[in-house]
């Protein structure tokens, strides 16, 4: 079993860059073993389940839960990310995380349902803020919850990573947000404008770049506030809090 380092040595922005590259591969790879290959029968399904999960994407949940489970003391990732040995109900609280997290009535499917509900319509901003919550910051959370969870976080603890993730997702989103209007294609991989083209509720349409930006800045600070609440060092968790701050891609 490979052991790897303590967050709390991660010492600057390119080491932890460094960091979560290594572990999307081990995330990668592990999905790699899990999926069943192309021409096992029904060839068609798993072929197409490959195409989709294969085709590009940060692993940005998964990479949360192994550094949050690490940051609170598990052994190593290897072990949060392989171990069969779990106990029963640490498993099945995890397991209900995850749901809670990805299905209706507060997760994401309810969140992406709200969003193409509200395409074409005038949005406010609370119901803009509830719909993000959902849409992207209850896998977030969950993520960042499950992962303290089996390496045995307190509820206080876990409350004050609830906080984090909630804020952190709703991060990610103005920043998306924001990219749509402000990007390129070379450095957003995709074609930008979409959102101003399907006339979907976003931060920028709703209050312009300048207060988007503001709105961006706040919640990154309420992350940081979050962990500040915890007593143990978070520098990986803060530093992919900055991270999607300044993202560009």
């Amino acid at each position: 079993m490979r052991t790897m380092r303590a967050s709390s040595e991660i010492a600057d922005e390119r080491e932890v860059r460094e960091r979560l590259a290594n572990l999307r591969e081990m995330v990668e790879a592990r999905l790699d073993l899990l999926i069943p290959k192309e021409g096992v029968e029904p060839e068609s399904i798993h072929r197409a389940i490959r195409w989709s999960l294969f085709a590009g994407g940060k692993r940005f949940r998964p990479l949360l839960l192994l550094v949050t489970g690490e940051a609170f003391g598990a052994r190593t990732v290897q072990t949060i990310a392989e171990d069969e040995s779990l106990e029963p109900h640490i498993r099945a609280r995890v397991l209900s995380e995850v749901a809670r997290g990805a299905g209706t009535p507060f997760g994401m499917v309810a969140g992406q349902a709200h969003d193409l509900e509200a395409e074409s319509r005038d949005v406010k901003d609370s119901e803009l803020e509830r719909i993000h919550h959902r849409k992207t910051g209850a896998l977030i959370a969950a993520s960042v919850r499950s992962g303290a969870i089996i390496a045995g976080a307190t509820e206080r603890e876990l409350e004050a990573l609830t906080s984090y993730g909630v804020a952190l997702g709703l991060l990610f989103q103005i920043t998306d947000d924001l990219l749509d209007v402000t990007a390129t294609a070379e450095d957003l991989g995709k074609t930008p404008g979409k959102d101003a083209r399907s006339r979907k509720a976003t931060y920028p349409a709703l209050y312009g770049l300048d207060a988007t930006r503001t709105r961006a800045q706040a919640t990154y600070d309420e992350a940081r506030a979050a962990l500040d609440s915890i007593e143990r060092p978070m520098p990986i968790l803060r530093a992919i809090a900055r991270f999607i701050l300044e993202r560009r891609a």
